[in-house]
């Protein structure tokens, strides 16, 4: 008899160049929203440390406070990044993607960090500006080595002061979000009702959340919009949808013969 029951696709991973280090899994996009002195820059700093296992020192920076903030000096002096760059252009990042492509361990990964660059070319609010137009390509298809270099070698982090400055197609394309410092009552109600899919749907579901990781002065919260997980930070657990949400019930088994033919007995008597 044929099924009609929807069965999982299983895929060759190996294909994609994959790499899970921790809470997170490459190629990925994660993004930091929060204003000035919200810790974004810390934060920066303490996950490009965490993640040299997987990008060594592959690190690349676009960002227009390079020279004068001191975390971002220290990232530089202790030869944690590749290369540093105080203005965006997609020239640039072209001849980075042309770079990687000629690397010939196509196993070696790249991390590329974009620091409040959105507003360097007015593009949060220009989406059909020549440099967004390229960004929104880029954006969509970096796990795929941007049309340029090889597949799953790049990885994407930006950092921005506000979410509504989010590209359309940076929201959709993200595999993480971190909110750090204060944000106005009137934001918080946008990102539940934008992001609640991540708790079941429950906009009040994402506010419990929400004031759960907000807790401490410097806590924040970050989502995994792949596996619709909420953490406390980056290592405390608090929701997990797959593990909250009842999964789909085993195949039925079929009844043993010797009970069908039992059954059958007692309708004729």
């Amino acid at each position: 008899m044929n099924s009609f029951k929807i069965k999982p696709v299983e895929i060759d991973e190996s294909r994609y160049n994959k790499e899970e280090l921790g809470n997170f899994e490459f190629p990925s996009t994660f993004i930091g929203i929060g204003a000035v002195a919200a810790g974004k820059s810390t934060l920066m700093f303490n996950l490009v440390n965490m993640l040299k296992p997987v990008f060594d020192d592959n690190v690349i920076i676009f960002s227009p406070t390079a020279t004068n903030d001191p975390i971002l000096l220290k990232l530089v002096e202790d030869e944690l990044v590749l290369e540093v760059f105080e203005s965006y252009s997609n020239e640039t990042l072209q001849r980075i993607l042309e770079v990687i492509k000629d690397d010939p361990d196509e196993k070696q990964k790249y991390l590329i960090i974009f620091d409040d660059i959105l507003g360097m070319a007015n593009m949060a609010n220009n989406h059909i500006s020549k440099e967004a137009r390229f960004l929104n390509s880029f954006i969509s298809t970096y796990r795929h080595g941007a049309g340029i270099c090889q597949e799953g070698r790049i990885s994407c982090m930006w950092f921005i002061q506000y979410y509504k400055s989010l590209l359309p197609t940076l929201r959709v394309n993200a595999s993480y979000v971190s909110f750090l410092g204060k944000h106005s009552e009137k934001n918080i109600k946008q990102y539940a009702e934008e992001l609640s899919t991540v708790c079941g749907g429950s906009e009040n579901k994402f506010m419990e959340l929400w004031n759960t990781c907000k807790g401490g002065r410097y806590d924040f919260m970050t989502i995994d919009l792949r596996k619709l997980r909420v953490f406390k930070n980056l290592d405390e657990l608090v929701y997990d949808d797959f593990k909250q949400t009842p999964q789909d019930a085993e195949e039925p088994q079929e009844e043993p013969k010797e009970d069908l033919k039992e059954n059958d007995d007692k309708k004729k008597i």
